[in-house]
């Protein structure tokens, strides 16, 4: 991400967030109603066009889409939704959602959060463009209270920040690291899951995606992904194999629990979109948890 500029692909995903909420129930996998309001611009008015279309060309067009990101838009949804389900059943004291983005938990998950530490961390311009556009997405919905904590990765320690602000090592922690780890290197990488399970006690743990499938970059689609991506600020910069991917979790000192691909995460809420074949996009999502 450059400096001084908020992300785009948070933005981006926050759109696909706010298009999956206009699909009809029984099709959608995951329902984020503050996603719109945290859209400005050329984003809000598609949103706005494509819930103005009928029902069926909503189905339409979102089937297209996910074929023209192989896949990549359900997986995210998905992924999404995975997190909320262990983020309910999580009993312990402290929730870290590590890179935030436009994240909408604090509304959606009110209740499981409630009796939990919250910390949202970000870079600076992506958490200040939140809080400027927070108000109208939430409209007055009740919240789970939160720290809002702004970290420079580049500059600054997330272990160091999160411990001046009052995380507390040592305790059932639930990290959630969505749609980071593949615009770093190995090394950060790595480096950010050892932290993880350096300050997180017994019963602890990190969910996090990765573009595991060097393979799938040869594919046009996300060849050209790539290219925006690069043109963005933010490019692809880890792509391991799923083998690599499990390796790295371990050399964290993490366990793996479950490294699930695309099209079966999907299959979980939507059997009818993973039976589309078209997921060549190489992600997968991991679940790890602390050594006892």
């Amino acid at each position: 991400m450059r400096e001084r500029q908020s992300s785009t692909t948070a933005e981006i995903v926050c759109s696909w967030r706010a298009l999956e909420a206009s699909l009809p129930a029984r099709h959608r996998i995951l329902h984020d109603p503050y996603a719109k309001g945290f859209l400005g611009g050329v984003r809000a008015r598609a949103v706005g066009a494509w819930e103005r279309m009928p029902s069926r060309a909503r189905l339409a067009a979102a089937g297209a889409l996910d074929r023209a990101l192989a896949g990549t838009y359900s997986f995210v949804m998905a992924r999404h939704r995975a997190i909320d389900d262990r983020l309910r059943a999580f009993e312990g004291q402290q929730v870290v959602l590590l890179g935030a983005g436009y994240d909408s938990r604090r509304a959606r998950l009110r209740d499981a959060l409630a009796d939990k530490r919250v910390f949202e961390v970000d870079h600076p311009a992506t958490a200040a463009s939140k809080a400027e556009r927070s108000p109208v997405a939430f409209a007055g919905a009740p919240l789970a209270a939160a720290e809002e904590v702004q970290v420079d990765f580049v500059r600054e320690s997330f272990a160091d920040v999160l411990r001046a602000r009052g995380l507390e090592p040592g305790l059932p922690t639930a990290w959630v690291w969505e749609g980071v780890s593949m615009y770093l290197p190995e090394a950060e990488v790595l480096s950010c899951l050892q932290r993880i399970a350096e300050l997180s006690g017994p019963g602890s743990w990190v969910m996090f995606d990765a573009l595991c499938d060097a393979g799938g970059l040869e594919g046009v689609t996300t060849r050209v992904a790539s290219a925006f991506l690069r043109f963005v600020g933010e490019p692809f910069l880890w792509t391991p194999s799923p083998a690599q991917l499990s390796e790295l979790v371990v050399r964290a000192g993490l366990d793996v629990y479950e490294q699930c691909p695309a099209a079966d995460l999907v299959g979980r809420y939507q059997p009818a979109r993973a039976r589309r074949g078209m997921f060549d996009c190489g992600m997968c999502l991991v679940e790890a948890r602390t050594r006892s």
